[in-house]
Formats: structure tokens, sequence, C-alpha cells
């Protein structure tokens, strides 16, 4: 692959990221605007407080409560989600075949299969 092949995929990369990971991730974080949208724990949620911050006042726990949903799972989610279109579509590729695979490809420089379990 050229030089000028690979930048065009980075630029592909850079356009797929802004226009479907960055307004999901929004529209996942605006979610936690509703209180309901949390299972609270009322054991483990001024535990996690107390943990992060070292007290568990409400923006403490507020903190506790968000931070992992923002940061963590939903961006995790969204990422693994949204790479998997970005190689069929961006790439060109295709889904693996084989069950369990989300991703497969040839490594150009040694020339060996590289495998992503899920």
């Amino acid at each position: 692959m050229t030089v000028a092949e690979l930048n065009a995929i980075i630029d592909r990369a850079k356009d797929f990221f802004r226009q479907e990971i960055v307004p999901n991730h929004i529209a996942r974080t605006m979610e936690c605007k509703d209180l309901s949208s949390f299972r609270l724990n009322p054991f483990l949620d001024k535990y996690k407080a107390n943990f992060i911050t070292g007290n568990n006042d409400p923006r403490s726990i507020a903190m506790a409560l968000v931070y992992p949903r923002v940061i963590g799972t939903s961006i995790n989610t969204i990422f693994g989600n949204k790479l998997q279109k970005f190689c069929s579509e961006v790439l060109e590729g295709f889904a693996s075949t084989t069950s369990g695979i989300d991703i497969e490809f040839i490594d150009q420089i040694v020339d060996q299969q590289i495998v992503f379990p899920r």
C-alpha cells in the first residue's frame, strides 16, 4: 500500500470517527441526565464516590455514576460496534467468516494472519 493510500485511509478514519462515533457518544452521554437511567446501588455508589474523590457528597456520587458510563462502557461499546462498520465500509473489507471473530487481517509486514477474538 502506498503512502497516499495509507493517508487516504487515515483521512477517512477521521471523518468516520467524527460522523459515526462522536455523535453516538454524545447521544449516549445525554442519557445520563435522567437519574432513572441508572441502576443505583446504595451500598456501592457511596463507596465508589469515596474511592474516587475521598468523600460521598452528592457531586461525588454523581461523578461515580456518570464517569464510568461516559468514559467507559458507553464509548467502548460504541467504538466496537462502529469499528466493525468502519472495516466493512471504509476499508472495504468483509465480516469474518469465523464465529467469535470480529476482525481479521493479513499483516503486511510479516504476511501473517492476525485474529482479534471477541
